[in-house]
């Protein structure tokens, strides 16, 4: 689930709440849900997040930068 993504992507970034909250036009709050998984954020919300975060919305659904790796290796073969 893309909530346990989000809060490790934004901590790897090294980069709080309020700041992706300010940098998303999300309210802190509702970014606080989105981690806890008390909310699922709808694709907007999603585009919103990936931005500031400087990452593809695809990421939020891999468990790891290794799957996200493999994934775009594979994408990148049958492009091309």
């Amino acid at each position: 689930m893309p909530h346990k993504r989000i809060k490790e992507i934004r901590q790897l970034k090294k980069i709080s709440q309020a700041e992706l909250a300010f940098e998303s036009d999300i309210s802190q709050s509702q970014i606080s849900k989105y981690e806890k998984g008390e909310s699922v954020p709808n694709a907007e919300m999603l585009r919103k997040l990936a931005k500031p975060l400087q990452v593809e919305v695809f990421e939020f659904f891999y468990d790891s930068d290794k799957e996200i790796r493999q994934a775009f290796e594979r994408w990148q073969q049958r492009i091309g």
